[in-house]
């Protein structure tokens, strides 16, 4: 029930953090081979156990800067994000709770235009186990966000988080496995009225 609910609030959620990152909105960097256990799950549903209590999510928040120490996002606007993710999370049955904030000094993680070696070192070298692990970074490799799935681990672009701004919650849908549920149509004016919509659109991933 839970992740039925997320895979429909999922899409939505990306449509509105869309419109609201700017006119032209970076893209969600998230490798598209990230999801085998999401994957898994819609074959073998039956096997997996549903609650409906609410579940407690611990989080560890990596503010990144510069080597010399400058440039780190600020406290109390990390606060006022993470009181929208919470709130963005609300029907779900999920809450997420500071476990700990962590400053990290790195350059090259700050600054990372692209994806590289050292800046996934310097994640790999500061995640913490047994939490979730959000890295807020001036850049994200070019994208507004993306899920690093080998260390489990979201990594965000600073002007891309805010007041009215749901990327976070986009990532974090990632961090639980879910896809994106339209594949293949970003950046893409389709019609549903086309009379070779179908044949237009073939094999685009659709919403279940």
């Amino acid at each position: 029930m839970i992740r039925s609910f997320l895979l429909l609030f999922f899409s939505l959620i990306f449509i509105q953090s869309s419109f609201a990152q700017s006119s032209e909105p970076l893209a969600c960097g998230t490798d598209p081979d990230s999801h085998e256990w999401f994957l898994e799950f819609q074959k073998n549903r039956d096997t997996y156990r549903t609650t409906e209590d609410t579940l407690f999510v611990p989080m560890t928040v990596h503010l990144v800067g510069s080597d010399a120490g400058s440039g780190f996002y600020s406290f109390k606007a990390l606060l006022q994000d993470f009181c929208i993710l919470n709130d963005d999370y609300k029907d779900s049955g999920i809450v997420f709770y500071l476990d700990s904030v962590n400053y990290v000094r790195s350059t090259v993680l700050n600054d990372h235009e692209d994806f590289s070696d050292e800046a996934n070192d310097v994640i790999r070298a500061n995640h913490v186990p047994n939490t979730l692990n959000a890295f807020i970074c001036d850049e994200a490799a070019g994208n507004c966000g993306y899920y690093w799935r080998v260390f489990d681990a979201v990594v965000l672009a600073e002007n891309c988080i805010g007041p009215t701004n749901h990327t976070w919650a986009h990532e974090m849908g990632h961090y639980l496995s879910l896809p994106h549920t339209f594949w293949g149509w970003e950046g893409t004016n389709y019609r549903v009225d086309d009379p070779q919509f179908e044949e237009n659109y073939k094999g685009v991933e659709h919403v279940d």
